[in-house]
């Protein structure tokens, strides 16, 4: 991934957030994680080791 996939993930994002709703990263491999961390975007997105761990925290806060 290069800086115009991290634009589009913060595009993404910010469309998301304005409809009331959230986005995550799932399984996201170091090179990712790096790149958030460079482009101080780890508090942007919240991370999720696994699907099924993100779906179990995203529904879980919902309610």
């Amino acid at each position: 991934m290069d800086s115009s996939g991290l634009g589009t993930l913060v595009s993404v994002n910010v469309t998301v957030s304005r409809k009331g709703g959230r986005t995550a990263l799932v399984n996201a491999g170091a090179h990712i994680r790096n790149l958030l961390i460079l482009g101080r975007l780890m508090t942007v997105f919240e991370t999720y080791n696994s699907e099924e761990e993100g779906i179990l925290a995203l529904t879980s806060e919902e309610s």
